[in-house]
């Protein structure tokens, strides 16, 4: 029942209504508003975005990473690097990682720098999948930094995976 009137509002609803919703105190409205904000490129509605990216609720957070992911997907917007460093240091791992996942397509320097070791040695397999599906020299340059990595055991595997994929 809530979803649907939350898929009213959001129908109905003009764009300035998305800033009041942000603020709701229901975690559903809240993440009903992420799309909405990343619609819109007011400094405003950056700004309510930002502060969805800091919620209490994991849900929040990753509904205000996953609108920020569709928002540069269809725009590739200059700043979009810099909207996906927000949830880089979120406590919560699937939000993180997450942010982590879609920087390596565009910055991995950015994406691997200062990420844990859980994710730096997941990192070498996603890169791997990735430079075998795509091709993308993005991804050789993450496999690259990884083999110069503080850990012996992610080192190993980042050279073993570029050996694989490079001719």
């Amino acid at each position: 029942m809530l979803w649907s009137m939350i898929s009213l509002l959001l129908l109905v609803a003009p764009r300035e209504t998305a800033a009041s919703m942000a603020r709701d105190k229901s975690p559903e409205v809240r993440a009903a508003a992420a799309p909405l904000l990343a619609d819109s490129d007011t400094s405003v509605a950056l700004a309510e975005l930002w502060l969805l990216s800091r919620d209490a609720d994991t849900d929040v957070r990753l509904a205000a990473l996953d609108a920020v992911r569709r928002h540069c997907a269809s725009e590739r917007r200059l700043r979009c690097r810099q909207l996906f460093v927000w949830f880089l240091a979120d406590a919560d791992p699937e939000v993180s990682f997450g942010a982590r996942d879609l920087l390596l397509d565009v910055d991995p320097d950015l994406a691997l720098a200062g990420a844990p070791f859980a994710y730096r040695r997941d990192a070498v397999a996603t890169l791997v999948s990735r430079a075998e599906r795509h091709g993308f020299a993005a991804y050789l340059r993450g496999l690259e930094l990884l083999t110069e990595d503080t850990d012996a055991l992610v080192r190993e595997s980042a050279r073993q995976a570029l050996d694989a994929v490079t001719p």
